[in-house]
């Protein structure tokens, strides 16, 4: 890895404890001021207010004990890069005080702002893996389908185990798009 890489590792290595200690603070302090979080299931967040807001919601619901494994980090130009990587962990859904297993795959474009790496562009989603419902909590999950980025709740069909529009995914029933949330 050259200098540039490394401090790019460093930015996502940063990324990683502020996950971990559920601190809007310090991912805040990664991001370019212009930066954009795209959580799968959800509206884009764009600058820093949004963004800001993304997190705090996500920190209010959850709590994240995840590793991030850096695949490929590539520099484009003096001032963007890229970095992909895949996480795995256990997540704690606050409400329920449930846990599982938690999985992702993440893609990050960075750009160097003063000298500095910074997260311009981030995305995740799970792994295409399928996990069998059995041994696996069942648990609500977090969405954010909605114009105002509030945290919602997934209303499963009453009967059916996992709901038609539920997929199972790292331990998590995740809304399909038609799904239908509700604000708590």
């Amino acid at each position: 890895m050259n200098a540039d890489e490394k401090a790019i590792a460093a930015v996502l290595a940063s990324y990683e404890q502020a996950l971990n200690q559920s601190s809007t603070d310090a991912v805040m302090k990664l991001y370019a001021p212009d930066g954009v979080f795209m959580p799968q299931n959800s509206p884009s967040s764009v600058g820093a207010d949004a963004v800001r807001k993304a997190y705090d919601n996500v920190f209010n619901m959850i709590t994240l004990g995840v590793k991030f494994d850096i695949a490929e980090i590539h520099q484009l130009a003096p001032e963007w890069a890229f970095a992909r990587t895949n996480s795995e962990g256990k997540v704690k859904v606050h409400a329920t005080g449930e846990g599982g297993p938690e999985a992702n795959q993440e893609l990050f474009v960075f750009q160097k702002i003063a000298g500095s790496w910074k997260i311009a562009r981030y995305c995740f989603a799970p792994p295409t893996r399928r996990h069998s419902r059995k041994g696996l909590a069942r648990m609500r999950a977090p969405c954010f389908l909605g114009s105002d980025s509030s945290p919602r709740e997934e209303l499963p069909e009453r009967g059916s185990s996992p709901a038609p529009d539920v997929c199972l995914q790292g331990g998590w029933e995740w809304p399909r798009p038609s799904s239908k949330c509700r604000a708590r």
